[in-house]
């Protein structure tokens, strides 16, 4: 409503000591920037609306009639009104307190919305665009992270906890203090920014003028300058929507929802509950009889190949105890098989089902991502030389020996191999020198038997 008449109109003198008032109590009850900022406003028009009226003589009368006006002329929504109410509200019972009663009747009717949200496969094109580090670290943060852009803003140093792959949120909305993830690919890159941005003291995204922490507006910028780069500038992608695009993306693989609303901070499970609307349906075990006359195999398309074929399977017998535990959690993951949770949304009152993930680290859904990032971690550690793949394999006459005593053996095979390598590094004949090591432990052929191998 800025530029409107309203706007031009001047506060008198009462009205100014008023607001003063106002604001010396919410920062007293300490209420956030926000709230604080927001309600001034809001008291602010409505004082200038009735400038020929002491805020004394203001009933809830001439509130009605105030936001009747705004609806009316301005055309504002719900929120607006809400806004314009709450404010109301708090000053009428608790800076000057009178009869003043909230008018809820006057809200419009709520509307549901659903929250726009980016595919994974453009979050992938995101990512893969020539950003700037600084664009790249900011969008990671908002996506990878679920932080809010104000979080973004206020980020330290100091809260980027890189032990412990997680980040601490200080203060977030409702002045609650939360710890977030922080994907190892993404520290990498924060701590390159860090050495570009010449080492901030205190905040990670330091104005260069100001020397304080960036403000919301030159964060958007930001995100928007990294949206137009990715061909999204249309599409009116903005730094919530890869917010709610995290949230989205952790229900699809399969998340708890709990688990989900403690990283997002919210106070409420049916605020994080938005998201089940917006979870793929094959998530829930439901497909369209035309996704099976695609050639892509799904969760589901291997769940009843498990089921059908492999369990029905005479040769399922020659499998050992933990291939066939392996498969059996596969055949039932996200299915009813393991139990679910059921959740009912407040605002339409659908039925959701979120069945539960098997958890285990060879499931292509649940394992998956955890798989790729590993990869991906590992792929960040190399340096450009040369490289050598040597296998160690235990004998086919300690695998059952091995199976009864897996650390045991697992151990020895490590230790073994490694003092092999160094060994022979050392010999001028060789390497003449201390290699480089990255062990990897192989458990299953490609027959899914079980065999000891390390590389």
């Amino acid at each position: 409503m800025k530029g409107n008449a309203i706007s031009r109109n001047k506060l008198s003198v009462n009205a100014l000591d008023w607001l003063r008032q106002l604001e010396q109590t919410l920062v007293i009850k300490e209420y956030g920037p926000g709230t604080i900022r927001s309600y001034v406003q809001e008291m602010t028009l409505l004082f200038k609306f009735y400038e020929a009226q002491d805020v004394e003589s203001i009933t809830q009368a001439d509130i009605e009639k105030y936001i009747l006006h705004i609806k009316k002329v301005h055309l504002v929504g719900r929120a607006k009104c809400r806004s314009v109410a709450q404010a109301c509200s708090f000053f009428f019972k608790k800076v000057m307190p009178s009869d003043y009663i909230l008018p809820s009747n006057l809200y419009p009717k709520k509307q549901f919305v659903l929250p726009n949200i980016m595919s994974e496969d453009e979050t992938t094109q995101l990512f893969n665009t020539n950003l700037s580090l600084k664009e790249y670290c900011v969008v990671a943060l908002l996506y990878g992270c679920g932080m809010r852009i104000s979080e973004v803003c206020n980020l330290r140093i100091q809260d980027i906890e890189s032990t412990n792959s997680r980040i601490k949120i200080r203060q977030g909305k409702g002045a609650k203090d939360r710890f977030t993830l922080l994907p190892n690919i993404l520290l990498d890159k924060l701590r390159q920014y860090y050495i570009e941005a010449n080492r901030p003291k205190l905040y990670l995204f330091t104005s260069i003028q100001t020397k304080t922490a960036l403000c919301v507006r030159s964060m958007q910028l930001i995100v928007n300058s990294a949206m137009d780069k990715a061909g999204f500038k249309e599409r009116g992608y903005t730094a919530h929507t890869l917010r709610h695009s995290f949230a989205t993306h952790l229900l699809n693989r399969g998340n708890n929802i709990h688990v989900i609303k403690t990283l997002l901070g919210h106070s409420k499970l049916e605020t994080t509950m938005i998201y089940l609307h917006l979870q793929k349906h094959t998530q829930l075990g439901i497909q369209s009889p035309l996704d099976f006359i695609s050639d892509d195999a799904s969760l589901s398309e291997i769940r009843q190949l498990l089921q059908t074929k492999i369990f029905a399977h005479p040769f399922v017998s020659v499998f050992n105890p933990y291939s066939r535990s392996v498969l059996g959690k596969l055949s039932r993951c996200h299915s009813s098989a393991i139990g679910m949770h059921v959740y009912q949304c407040n605002n339409c009152q659908q039925i959701h089902y979120q069945y539960h993930c098997c958890g285990d680290r060879h499931c292509p859904n649940c394992g998956g991502m955890k798989r790729e990032e590993w990869i991906q971690d590992r792929m960040n550690e190399l340096i450009p030389t040369k490289y050598y793949h040597l296998v160690f394999t235990l004998p086919q006459e300690l695998r059952s020996l091995c199976m009864g005593n897996r650390k045991v053996m697992f151990n020895l095979l490590f230790k073994c191999a490694h003092y092999t390598l160094l060994k022979l590094a050392k010999d001028d004949k060789y390497l003449g020198g201390t290699p480089g090591i990255t062990s990897i432990l192989h458990t299953n052929g490609q027959d899914l038997q079980f065999s000891s191998s390390y590389s």
